[in-house]
């Protein structure tokens, strides 16, 4: 098998695990957010991979596939301090948490391993409820 044939049938995996329909461009969103695992795309970047792929959908059809991906979650959805949203396919399996710096946007660590218990019993302290899921940590990046 090869490595576009393995990529289509991921794609059909996940949506048919998601009980999306399969549609030419649905499999040619997950394809291209697979192309780039680890990167953030804002849609424009995306549908800008996507016409390089030669994958023929609108913006506005984009639009519309990434936030019925996000609802069922085959995709993830980052908003940044300027509300510019950024999407990542969701890895499999994995819950990832992440550290963000408040005002330059960087990515300053992403792990597995963060407790939220502590988290959690931090927040219950304060009448809060810790939500299920990856957390998004944002700090004030110091220089020292």
């Amino acid at each position: 098998m090869t490595a576009s044939e393995a990529s289509f049938a991921r794609a059909l995996a996940r949506l048919d695990a998601a009980r999306l329909r399969r549609t030419t461009p649905r499999i040619a969103v997950l394809q291209a957010l697979e192309s780039v695992p680890e990167h953030w795309l804002s849609a424009q970047n995306l549908y800008r991979l996507l016409v390089v792929r030669r994958a023929e959908t609108s913006i506005g059809t984009l639009y519309r596939i990434v936030n019925e991906m996000v609802s069922r979650r085959l995709v993830l959805r980052r908003v940044d301090n300027n509300g510019k949203r950024f999407y990542r396919l969701r890895p499999d399996g994995r819950v990832r948490h992440r550290i963000v710096c408040q005002e330059t946007g960087r990515l300053l660590a992403e792990t597995d391993d963060v407790s939220p218990d502590r988290l959690a019993s931090v927040l219950r302290g304060q009448g809060l409820m810790l939500a299920d899921g990856p957390m998004t940590v944002q700090v004030r990046c110091v220089k020292v």
